[in-house]
């Protein structure tokens, strides 16, 4: 019985609410969509992480022969090909709490993708995404769209997206670059797509010169905000990123406003 209950808990969403909030929600070629996630929870649940999804689609119909009982018919089908695919992991590993709100910044410069058919559309899709231990995840998706831009502009537009979030363990903004694996800034290493950033907490260093930033983004402080105490008495900056205490060597950082039994 209790494994019943368990599984349908599963399938019970959650009190909370995922939302993307953009400066504008059609920009020209070559100006970054700005804006940020925002988690806020009315519910008790373990975060594993929170991440943007960023895509491109082209999609398009496509006349296919399809068996329909023992004869094939002609339909036109919808079909969707991938043009981008990229996951970037913003958060570490915390617990979110009724009343918590947490905000994370982002902004993503896109190219202005053409449709490779003559009866393709693009489709651009920012999505954010809370991936919750062993219930449903809380997700926000939009839609955004890029307008054609002059000539002089075009010519600066990236040829891929362009993307900037917080880093999960300072608290600082940094844009990715191809190949990247940890922040440069503080060292941290970076999550992103199914990659979850890989290493022992015992190697990591913060990078030299390394000062944590006020946190400035969180209604509610949490576990990813700078000078966020842990109940072990550390703050934030005293653990690594996966909230390993490099003083007290407690397990996980648990923030002092929300203290794990």
């Amino acid at each position: 019985m209790v494994g019943v209950m368990s599984f349908f808990k599963r399938l019970v969403p959650l009190k909370a609410q995922m939302a993307l909030n953009l400066e504008n929600i059609s920009v020209a070629e070559g100006t970054p969509f700005k804006g940020s996630a925002v988690l806020s929870s009315d519910d008790n649940f373990q975060v594993e992480h929170v991440r943007m999804e960023v895509r491109v689609w082209e999609k398009y119909r496509e006349d296919e022969w399809v068996r329909e009982g023992n004869q094939q018919v002609r339909r036109t089908v919808e079909k969707k090909d991938t043009r981008y695919s990229q996951d970037v992991i913003v958060s570490q590993p915390f617990s979110a709490t009724k009343g918590s709100r947490t905000e994370y910044p982002f902004e993503v410069t896109m190219p202005r993708y053409m449709p490779a058919r003559a009866n393709g559309a693009i489709i651009y899709s920012l999505k954010a995404v809370a991936d919750v231990k062993g219930r449903p995840d809380v997700t926000k998706e939009i839609n955004p769209s890029i307008l054609p831009a002059p000539p002089q502009v075009i010519v600066n537009a990236p040829a891929n997206p362009v993307i900037t979030v917080r880093c999960a363990f300072h608290g600082g903004m940094i844009t990715l670059a191809p190949g990247m694996t940890a922040c440069p800034s503080c060292g941290a290493p970076l999550g992103s797509g199914s990659a979850v950033a890989s290493g022992s907490a015992a190697g990591w260093q913060r990078a030299p010169g390394f000062q944590a930033q006020a946190a400035t983004t969180s209604t509610v402080m949490g576990p990813g905000d700078p000078g966020a105490t842990c109940v072990c008495g550390h703050v934030q900056e005293d653990h690594d990123y996966q909230g390993k205490c490099g003083i007290c060597k407690c397990a996980r950082f648990s923030w002092a406003g929300n203290p794990q039994k």
